[in-house]
């Protein structure tokens, strides 16, 4: 959410400031490069660790300014989005907690559903109203 924005700020300084030379690569998906399978495991691994990764923006020459919500979340992107994701994600969870969809709160929290994907397939596909 949030967070790529100052990660990609927090790695541009340190290139810059170690004076680094770095090259991308782009190496195709499933070919059995070493490097990319090691990648994809950290990746899939990191989606169920329940510790946001926080950076410290305050050393970040670039952020002059970074909101926070709840004096935790920082929003470094569009307000107005980041603000607006909060709000549903707390109707979800209003939502979910009536007792008639307790299979549905289950499954949320053993990561079955993925909603954001669930909400862009909606968006496609439109509503049967």
């Amino acid at each position: 959410m949030a967070i790529l924005t100052a990660l990609i700020s927090a790695i541009h300084h340190i290139i810059n400031k170690l004076s680094l030379k770095v090259t991308l690569f782009k190496v195709k998906a499933h070919s059995g490069d070493h490097y990319n399978d090691s990648a994809d495991a950290l990746a899939k691994a990191g989606r169920l660790i329940l510790t946001p990764t926080t950076i410290n923006h305050d050393h970040l020459p670039s952020q002059t300014l970074t909101l926070e919500w709840n004096e935790e979340i920082p929003l470094d992107k569009d307000v107005r989005k980041c603000v607006g994701t909060i709000l549903n994600y707390k109707r979800i969870e209003n939502h979910i907690q009536h007792p008639s969809l307790a299979f549905i709160k289950n499954a949320t929290r053993n990561n079955l559903i993925d909603w954001s994907l669930l909400s862009k397939w909606f968006d496609f596909n439109g509503r049967n109203d």
